[in-house]
């Protein structure tokens, strides 16, 4: 094996590597913004439920009937 064999089979298999590597950071990054867009979406849905009782609340007393 020469000298450039050698060299287009190392090259390969760092750019083999560098991928993986790529991809795996990729995913990681990803799975953290899903956990950090999950976490920001109950988040929502708990405020939003929390005015809705609130407004429900209000409505109740506005209207004159007892709680």
């Amino acid at each position: 094996m020469n000298l450039y064999e050698m060299y287009v089979i190392v090259t390969r298999a760092d750019t083999a590597l560098m991928r993986r590597r790529l991809a795996r950071s990729l995913y990681a990054r990803a799975k953290l913004r899903n956990r950090k867009l999950k976490k920001q979406y109950l988040h929502n849905q708990k405020e939003n439920f929390d005015s809705m009782v609130d407004r429900k609340r209000a409505g109740q007393s506005r209207s004159g009937r007892l709680p």
